[in-house]
């Protein structure tokens, strides 16, 4: 007699599926700027770029004429930004409070010497601990991404043209950590006042001159902001979102 095998014991494990996030599941976010909705064309210059975290915190074109391109990382849009635009929206974080910020970034263009993607600026005052603005720097610290917080910056990793990341700086009120594609690259206790300033995209406001310089030549698809720090649980499903989103790692 033939011999089956018999499966009614056998213990199949449930499939579970990746769990599904976006930013607005999470508490305490501030600003939600994404190229795939809300961003205001004239022609093909974009002029504004709406917030989708429902705080009202638009971003507007301030100089030069970004663009919005189709298609360009995982059949999504993003912003082109060159040398001589950006964008600015309210501030989004206060003070020395804790914060954490994402953004979804690409290089093509090395402009200056500090490319700031996104970013609080400080608007007057001395320049101090006013900043906490992820650049991608093209000087002789080659590193891309770069935190930028006065003084003492967090430098990532070795800086490359042509590329996705999804960079995250946070912020706890004692110690600022700069994260590229969900690894911790660094960490240092800093003291920083970003009272009063202005949330920038693509540019850098430099106190000295009273001008804003050190522009981003690139794209960004997202930019994500709390006015919190996340749990390592929470991180990490924000980066899971951008990943299965965009695909980059």
């Amino acid at each position: 007699m033939p011999f089956f095998p018999q499966f009614s014991n056998l213990f199949v494990p449930p499939f579970v599926p990746v769990e599904s996030i976006i930013p607005s599941d999470l508490a305490d976010l501030a600003i939600w700027l994404k190229a795939d909705v809300g961003v205001i064309v004239s022609g093909s210059n974009v002029t504004s770029w709406e917030d989708q975290s429902g705080n009202g915190n638009d971003a507007t074109t301030q100089d030069g004429s970004p663009l919005l391109e189709s298609n360009v990382i995982n059949g999504l849009p993003a912003i082109s930004f060159g040398s001589d635009s950006y964008m600015t929206a309210p501030s989004v974080v206060s003070g020395a409070n804790p914060r954490t910020m994402f953004v979804v970034y690409y290089t093509d263009n090395e402009t200056g010497v500090s490319n700031t993607i996104c970013g609080e600026n400080a608007l007057s005052g001395a320049a101090g601990s006013r900043y906490f603005c992820i650049q991608a720097r093209n000087d002789f610290l080659n590193s891309s991404p770069y935190l930028a917080c006065y003084a003492n910056d967090l430098s990532g990793p070795e800086y490359v043209n042509n590329i996705w990341n999804i960079a995250m700086a946070d912020y706890d009120g004692t110690t600022a950590r700069l994260f590229n594609n969900s690894t911790l690259e660094n960490s240092e206790e800093k003291t920083l006042d970003t009272a009063g300033d202005v949330f920038s995209i693509a540019a850098f406001y430099d106190l000295a001159f009273e001008e804003y310089g050190e522009k981003f030549g690139g794209k960004i698809a997202e930019i994500v902001v709390y006015n919190s720090t996340l749990s390592e649980a929470n991180r990490n499903k924000i980066f899971n979102y951008f990943n299965l989103r965009y695909e980059i790692y």
